[in-house]
């Protein structure tokens, strides 16, 4: 009896550790396959969040190099960099050219808007910002005459402020071999005084004038760069009077007053001197009848035209020089001191 009960104790101790250990594997086995599950989600996850760290440190990084570009413009230590930025987008800007004209530079040129506002931001040439995003000059009217009017037929009344949009200048090819081009001006942009004492173009007013603040206000660094220092020819061949003793030096201008020789040179597409070139007439801007560049007023087919100057001497007398009518002929009675004759710039730029 003792022994069938020992037997049964044993069975018993058997079966309990059979079940124990079969509890045990269940348990370890649901806790690994937690594991997996987990170690599988964690990875999934991972997976996940490194997905979106790589795009964010690529945004990042995208952040970075603006930034480090901004850095550079500002640091001297690269103005190379910033300098070879810069002149991939200038170049795209600095001039358009349309067949055989080219917008290149800018200068004031038309009445303000009425629905345009002016601001008081002012930039460094002097030209107030506008609420159309244009600047514009401003400028109390000095005309040559009270019979003057706008462009959009608005009189044109002394002593009274104007504001004028800063435009893009309208030039002329008259000659271009591919990588250059010379240029003359669209329209009278305004009047000026030749000046000095006598015709002599290297020793005038206009001469200085044209290459320093003309050429400072008109042109941006970028632009400037295009613009080539030439010899501007001031011999007795660039006259109709070739005898004439007082024609002065040639020059080394970048920009520079037109010449009989060139306003009459079929080359360039111009006609002879008596003859109404209309190639040769220029109409006079918004902002130069404000400024007192005299114009054509009569409704007869050339209103709003002016006379401009040449650099060119016509005779001997010290004090004349040729001019360009409203009509496109040429004519010699002008004088070094008046003052209501418009300036048509020519230059020479190079097309990069």
């Amino acid at each position: 009896m003792k022994k069938h009960i020992n037997k049964i104790i044993f069975l018993l101790v058997v079966s309990m550790c059979l079940l124990t250990f079969a509890a045990c594997n269940a348990n370890n086995a649901v806790a690994e396959s937690t594991t997996v599950k987990q170690e599988a989600k964690t990875e999934n996850i991972s997976a996940t969040e490194g997905s979106e760290s790589t795009t964010l440190t690529e945004d990042v990084s995208e952040e970075t190099t603006l930034e480090d570009i901004k850095a550079t413009t500002e640091a001297s230590s690269e103005i190379e960099t910033e300098t070879e930025t810069e002149s991939e987008t200038e170049t795209e800007t600095a001039y358009i050219i349309d067949d055989d004209e080219i917008f290149f530079g800018e200068y004031p040129q038309k009445i303000k808007a009425d629905d345009v506002q002016i601001t008081d931001t002012v930039d460094e040439r002097g030209y107030y910002l506008g609420s159309d995003g244009a600047y514009y000059a401003k400028v109390t009217a000095t005309p040559f005459e009270d019979l003057y009017k706008f462009s959009n037929n608005q009189k044109v009344v002394a002593g009274q402020e104007y504001y004028f949009k800063v435009e893009p200048i309208r030039w002329i090819i008259v000659q271009t071999d591919g990588e250059t081009a010379l240029l003359i001006c669209g329209f009278i942009l305004e009047n000026a005084v030749f000046g000095g004492n006598d015709h002599n173009y290297e020793r005038s007013d206009i001469r200085a004038y044209l290459n320093s603040e003309f050429y400072n206000t008109a042109f941006n660094e970028y632009q400037q760069s295009l613009i080539n220092t030439v010899t501007v020819d001031n011999s007795n061949k660039t006259t109709a009077h070739p005898d004439i003793p007082t024609m002065c030096k040639d020059t080394e201008d970048k920009i520079f007053l037109p010449a009989f020789s060139e306003i009459t040179n079929e080359q360039y597409g111009f006609e002879d001197a008596g003859t109404k070139d209309m190639y040769r007439i220029k109409l006079t801007t918004d902002y130069a009848r404000a400024v007192g560049a005299w114009m054509y007023y009569k409704t007869d087919g050339y209103y709003g035209s002016g006379a401009w100057l040449t650099r060119t001497p016509n005779t001997p007398n010290a004090n004349w020089i040729y001019g360009v009518h409203r009509d496109g002929t040429l004519y010699s009675h002008v004088k070094n001191d008046e003052s209501y004759l418009g300036i048509i710039p020519m230059m020479q730029i190079s097309l990069k």
